[in-house]
């Protein structure tokens, strides 16, 4: 994920742990997780499709998050009227046999 500046405290802003995977439905699942960033863990469910073609395989969802709970935004940016408080994190991970 998103790394600050050299000698910043976060060097790696964020990680996600997958706990479980769900099917749900063709070729989307739902899969169940911690989402941690900037120190803080948060327990989520995301949707995620997926599609192969030959030996590649794609996954794609939205996240949506609040950043207040995971403290992002310090000083001016802590205002949510300044940088909204919803934020969605898309994603497009591709994999290869």
């Amino acid at each position: 994920m998103w790394c600050h500046a050299a000698g910043s405290r976060f060097q790696t802003a964020g990680r996600a742990r997958q706990l479980a995977i769900e099917p749900a439905g063709g070729n989307k699942y739902n899969v169940t997780g911690e989402l941690t960033i900037k120190g803080k863990t948060q327990a989520l469910t995301v949707p995620v499709t997926v599609t192969q073609s030959g030996a590649t395989q794609a996954f794609d969802g939205v996240l949506p998050i609040k950043r207040s709970l995971f403290n992002v935004g310090t000083g001016e940016w802590k205002d949510t009227s300044v940088v909204a408080d919803d934020v969605q994190i898309t994603f497009h991970l591709v994999a290869t046999k």
